[in-house]
């Protein structure tokens, strides 16, 4: 990482992200202040509320402060924040991030160990011990990559179920939407913690598998990119420097017993020109690897 990306990152690592909770509690202060749906039961009640809302008070005198906010552009901050807590979408996250750049606010839709208490028959049907849960909702890299790698063993073992019965087994065993709630549970468990921390491999596999890229079209893409550099590369290394490249001369240079390649696809590399390019520029490498060195 080059020091101009330090400076990046840094920068980035700086911004502060916050919860967007405070906007709504001074909205529901403000509201009772004007006017209180009844009395409070106790002269302790009364005392309970007055201290909170000054403190809530304090925090957004301190968070105009900060950042030097208008009172119009505070409250202008949250009001999009409460559109955000009420309908938490792309376009109502956008907003706030284009006209405030200089933070970021905490996603938090799963705040809360709630949302848990609603899954937990769920996780205990399916053998995934609800204590595990909350440890990888805190953003605890070690729950985490064991959550992920029990989800992943009942993935596999739901891919496998065939037989007699089979489409009402499948129907039994962990869905994709349950996989993929838990997997918003850890993400934002990483966004809650606030520290530094190592994203497991086996969460990124697991995202990677739930979208689907290893199986899309973009990945066959990439594959056949891959495959057609390294058959460049592999003809080019063999090639003398007047040598012509044939479908055939193609086929014998860079298939392999275990990965050999069609005549219909050799043919279509080499009219492909970006193909061409590869084989000349690989020559060209190898040309001055092969030429002496100057004493």
């Amino acid at each position: 990482m080059n020091e101009q990306s330090h400076r990046e990152r840094a920068a980035w690592l700086q911004l502060p992200r916050l919860h967007t909770a405070i906007f709504q509690d001074l909205a529901r202060f403000e509201e009772m202040e004007i006017a209180p749906i009844a009395g409070f039961e106790s002269a302790e009640a009364e005392a309970a509320f007055l201290r909170q809302s000054g403190e809530l008070k304090h925090k957004v005198e301190m968070l105009i402060r900060r950042f030097g906010w208008s009172k119009e552009r505070f409250r202008q901050l949250q009001r999009l924040a409460i559109l955000w807590r009420e309908n938490p979408s792309l376009e109502n996250y956008l907003a706030i991030r284009r006209e405030f750049p200089e933070l970021d606010i905490q996603i938090a839709m799963s705040a809360g160990i709630d949302p848990l208490f609603a899954l937990e028959d769920k996780c205990r049907q399916h053998g995934i011990d609800p204590a595990l849960v909350a440890g990888a909702m805190d953003g605890f890299e070690p729950k985490i990559d064991k959550l992920c790698l029990i989800l992943m063993e009942r993935i596999v073992a739901r891919e496998k179920i065939n037989g007699v019965g089979a489409h009402q087994r499948r129907r039994a065993a962990i869905s994709d939407a349950m996989v993929n709630y838990l997997i918003a549970f850890m993400l934002e468990g990483f966004d809650w913690c606030g520290d530094e921390v190592r994203m497991p491999a086996s969460l990124v596999l697991l995202i990677r598998h739930q979208l689907g890229p290893l199986k899309g079209d973009f990945h066959k893409e990439y594959k056949s990119h891959e495959a057609m550099s390294q058959a460049a590369w592999i003809a080019a290394q063999q090639l003398e420097p007047d040598d012509k490249l044939s479908i055939n001369r193609l086929i014998r240079l860079a298939s392999s017993a275990d990965r050999p390649i069609p005549r219909s696809t050799a043919a279509r590399w080499l009219k492909d020109q970006k193909f061409q390019r590869m084989v000349e520029s690989f020559r060209k490498l190898k040309q001055m690897r092969s030429r002496p060195q100057d004493k």
